[in-house]
């Protein structure tokens, strides 16, 4: 089964033991649940390494916001305590920067219970040159204590910089991505001696946050790995909260959307099982008009995104607001067309036969509301890579 109509993982076990318990009714009750799950489920992430290092910065651009807009503050002064940033738009998604090992108020030996250590998922802990003995032992004791750490290169525009404009003559004839992926790659081996002089093993992830740098370093491969090492019970947080800030990224957002269609169609076919006339109808459109908006938010080109995006990059976006609404009015007018026929053919099988009418017409409403939601999240991919560009080519 392809991943387009593949059910999310567990969700198939769990709807087959509703339907089991409770028929439709238990069906249309888990389908909610696990639509919903996610926005309650808090997700708790520690960023650490010393002032200067980019955590500002890389905390900002995870929870896609800017200093000016409630984000953390940029600089290369010291965290003296510990600081909290929770997504706007996802509030149970909170990013955490973590003060230095070894300073005066955070010594070594009580630094865990300081930073109450057992409250994060996981640990990123960043550096812009080279780990310090801070940073790896911190490594160690979360890696001791079964946690995810990840061992983060920052900055690496600054020396994609340094080395194209020091040492042009080394790269006669190379691009400037090819260029990125030398530079990467140097910085990378680098790194890895050092952590293994010292037993550290894990993965090394040398990144960007700076528009024009951060789909050609290892961002995205960051946010994946760490979406896919997330603990099964909260996966489906990290997936959803977690940005998709290039073209690769919005593709596997579109990848977890689609597996979510399945699912909410369900809720379609239930509605359609309740033998009021126009009741299906009532429950398509709360249906399609709720999953547009999660879309449109997904890939912050809601209205509130596009207006921060327009003064963010200084440039106007109406064009792609006009054709996303025009897109929307085209789908409108097709489920009404849908759901209208879809209802004269419900009602006149459900006066011929009654359950077997009332079945067909489950049948009818899920594949319908599945294709055209799927035509919808499509549609809202393009529009969110078409919008990536735009801002790409005005940062380049």
């Amino acid at each position: 089964m392809s991943d387009y109509v593949r059910f999310p993982e567990g969700v198939e076990e769990k709807i087959k033991e509703a339907f089991a318990k409770n028929g439709v009714a238990g069906v249309k009750e888990a389908a909610q649940t696990y639509e919903n799950e996610w926005k309650t489920i808090p997700v708790n992430i520690a960023v650490a390494g010393r002032a200067g290092t980019g955590k500002s910065s890389f905390i900002n651009a995870v929870l896609q916001t800017t200093e000016k807009g409630g984000g953390a503050r940029v600089g290369i002064t010291e965290t003296n305590d510990i600081q909290q940033f929770c997504s706007k738009r996802f509030p149970n998604l909170t990013l955490w920067d973590l003060p230095g090992v070894c300073t005066a108020k955070f010594p070594k030996e009580t630094y865990l219970d300081q930073v109450k250590f057992q409250r994060y998922d996981m640990f990123i802990i960043l550096a812009d040159t080279r780990f310090t003995e801070g940073d790896l032992w911190l490594a160690r004791s979360v890696k001791d204590q079964d946690k995810r750490f990840y061992m983060v290169r920052s900055k690496l525009d600054r020396d994609y910089e340094d080395e194209a404009n020091d040492q042009p003559e080394n790269y006669d004839g190379k691009s400037e991505s090819e260029i990125m992926q030398i530079v990467l790659q140097i910085v990378k081996n680098d790194i890895s001696k050092q952590l293994a002089s010292l037993a550290e093993t894990e993965q090394v992830f040398g990144i960007s946050v700076r528009t024009k740098y951060i789909a050609h370093f290892e961002f995205d491969t960051l946010m994946e790995t760490v979406k896919n090492d997330a603990p099964a019970a909260k996966k489906a947080v990290f997936f959803m909260t977690l940005p998709a800030l290039t073209e690769n990224a919005i593709k596997n957002k579109a990848c977890v959307l689609r597996k979510r269609i399945r699912t909410v169609s369900l809720q379609s076919a239930a509605g359609s099982l309740v033998p009021i006339p126009g009741f299906s109808l009532i429950v398509d459109k709360k249906l399609i008009d709720r999953e547009c908006k999660l879309y449109r938010e997904q890939f912050h080109i809601d209205e509130i995104s596009l207006a921060a995006t327009e003064q963010e990059y200084k440039f106007k976006l109406n064009e792609f607001d006009h054709e996303i609404a025009n897109q929307l009015r085209s789908l409108v007018t097709f489920i009404k067309k849908r759901a209208l026929h879809r209802l004269e053919i419900t009602d006149g099988l459900a006066k011929l036969i009654p359950l077997i009418g009332l079945a067909t017409a489950a049948a009818i409403s899920c594949g319908a509301t599945y294709m055209i939601l799927s035509k919808l999240l499509d549609s809202i991919e393009e529009d969110a890579i078409k919008i990536n560009r735009k801002i790409l080519s005005n940062t380049t």
